[in-house]
């Protein structure tokens, strides 16, 4: 344990408790070994923080953007402060006003070499890529704190922008406490012979929820992984493990899609641990998605779609096997069954890759490290 911590932190919180539970979670692994101080706030009540870009061109929305929280990074041996914005957005034409207003440096979870070649044009040095994050369940007691403060705060945000709305929403949440937030949010097992427990055998493993959005971006992802799934199931057969699972309703379109593994967080969690090789597909707006973390975080052999979001290090085909189609994906799969001795080697480098880039500590400890480099 360090005698004396090298910078002092203050987070300022969004409303976002899925995202941000990312960058507390490695905040709180720095804190624990005196690599930091770290103190907690809320960001402040703000209207108009949406700005979207659209063909090099920014426009400011009345929307709010709950994904950007932002950190005062105080280097104690030169007392120099610096503000940085993390902006967890899974599409990469988003950005945080205030972020673009108060910070030094914005770190961009959704960021493109395209997109790079753009702010560096406009705005150099602005905008690095962060890279992926997953969610942890925090009990930290000064975030809670702060994320409840945070949302009341926005709260009031939200009332005044659209006072329309308010009485809807008030029993929208109503309902959410006096059902314990399980309204419309029931999981259709249609499958009478789904598994609960994985077999001993090879297999591949590939299993996604069914969007219901309603819009062209779900259709497309549904379609898809839908594809994807067909695929699988002709190639590899009883070798070929998982589908989709729905919520509240089935699509007819994709019955023939539906999962054959209980859908039981723990039974998935089996599974995908158990099997020989697991797929990965983007997440919407192309982004990295949460599930090829965990694959990584959990040493797994993984076929991954091509992805065109940059991480802090780049991931590489010495970790991961990746696929530009459904002929790349089945001949990997092929390989990776077959060959024992680099399906092994895989596994080895994806942990040996999340433990050194993308494990929450690390990737904060890499951020913070070159805001005063």
């Amino acid at each position: 344990m360090n005698s004396f911590p090298k910078y002092h932190i203050t987070i300022y919180l969004t409303e976002d408790d899925r995202h941000t539970s990312y960058i507390v979670r490695g905040l709180l692994d720095l804190e624990k070994i005196g690599f930091i101080r770290l103190d907690f706030k809320s960001m402040p009540g703000l209207f108009k923080n949406r700005i979207k870009l659209d063909n090099e061109l920014f426009e400011r929305t009345d929307k709010g953007y709950p994904w950007c929280p932002e950190l005062l990074i105080t280097s104690t041996k030169q007392n120099i402060q610096k503000r940085i914005g993390i902006d967890l957005q899974d599409w990469d034409n988003l950005f945080s006003h205030h972020s673009f207003e108060n910070c030094l440096i914005l770190y961009k979870r959704a960021f493109t070499k395209k997109q790079k070649l753009f702010f560096e044009k406009i705005k150099p040095n602005f905008i690095k890529a962060f890279g992926p994050n997953l969610f942890f369940e925090i009990k930290d007691k000064r975030y809670l704190k702060n994320i409840m403060i945070s949302k009341a705060k926005q709260s009031i945000v939200k009332a005044i922008s659209n006072p329309k709305k308010v009485p809807s929403k008030i029993k929208e949440i109503f309902l959410k406490l006096r059902f314990n937030n399980k309204i419309n949010n029931k999981i259709i097992i249609v499958n009478k012979n789904a598994l609960f427990n994985p077999l001993e055998k090879e297999y591949i493993f590939f299993q996604v929820q069914y969007y219901n959005w309603e819009n062209d971006h779900s259709k497309v992802i549904n379609d898809y992984r839908a594809n994807i799934i067909r695929t699988l199931k002709n190639n590899f057969g009883e070798q070929f493990y998982g589908g989709m699972w729905f919520v509240n309703n089935v699509n007819e379109l994709y019955r023939d899609c539906i999962t054959n593994v209980d859908t039981n967080k723990e039974t998935y969690k089996q599974f995908y641990e158990n099997a020989s090789v697991v797929i990965s597909t983007n997440g919407f707006g192309n982004s990295i998605p949460w599930k090829l973390i965990e694959f990584l975080r959990d040493g797994l052999c993984i076929v991954t779609e091509q992805n065109k979001h940059l991480f802090q290090k780049p991931l590489t085909d010495t970790e991961v096997t990746f696929f530009q189609n459904t002929d790349d994906m089945i001949e990997s799969c092929k390989q990776l069954l077959n060959d024992k001795k680099l399906n092994k080697l895989k596994r080895q480098n994806a942990l040996k890759y999340y433990e050194k880039n993308l494990k929450p500590s690390s990737s904060m400890k890499k951020v913070i490290e070159s805001v005063f480099s």
